[in-house]
């Protein structure tokens, strides 16, 4: 059995880590477009505050997601 350095571990937990983060990113974006969808059919105030609140989050995750806020 090969032995794994100090490197390939972090290596490793690197990887992982950026695997979780886009994991995590889309499920978010899966919850953004799932509460769009909903409000699209309600026009609910409360999705709208759903909606508006996941794409703070979205916003924080990836600076590249552009949304503007529902009023």
């Amino acid at each position: 059995m090969n032995d794994l350095s100090a490197n390939d571990l972090k290596q490793f937990f690197d990887h992982l880590n950026a695997f979780e983060k886009e994991l995590h990113l889309k499920s978010k974006q899966d919850e953004f477009l799932d509460a769009y969808n909903s409000w699209m059919h309600t026009k609910s105030d409360i999705e709208k505050e759903k909606i508006n609140s996941l794409a703070k989050e979205l916003t924080e995750l990836d600076p590249n997601f552009k949304f503007n806020p529902l009023v």
